[in-house]
């Protein structure tokens, strides 16, 4: 038999929605900014982004961001069912503005 879970506790469940509301807020900035500033990462530099691919990327930020949002499920069943479907949309909004 399977031990039940423990409950996420109230501080991890607001922890999880503060980091979540400034990712979504930043991509839906982008989104409509139809901006994204150019960055240096650890992989070299990477280009600012304008038009279209500015709004690509802020949508992949927005569904990023979704992910911390899996705190607030109440049953690993509704966590479940809002993982995978937050993944499969968040997988095929990458290979669809990727490749389009």
């Amino acid at each position: 038999m399977t031990q039940p879970q423990k409950a996420i506790k109230a501080k991890t469940r607001w922890l999880g929605l503060l980091i979540a509301l400034p990712v979504i807020a930043y991509g839906a900035y982008l989104t409509v900014q139809a901006n994204a500033p150019a960055l240096h990462t650890r992989f070299g530099y990477a280009r600012p982004l304008f038009g279209d691919d500015a709004r690509a990327y802020g949508l992949i930020v927005v569904l990023l961001g979704c992910l911390p949002l899996l705190l607030l499920c109440r049953t690993t069943r509704q966590a479940a069912l809002f993982g995978a479907s937050l993944g499969v949309v968040l997988l095929t909004a990458i290979f669809t503005l990727a490749y389009s």
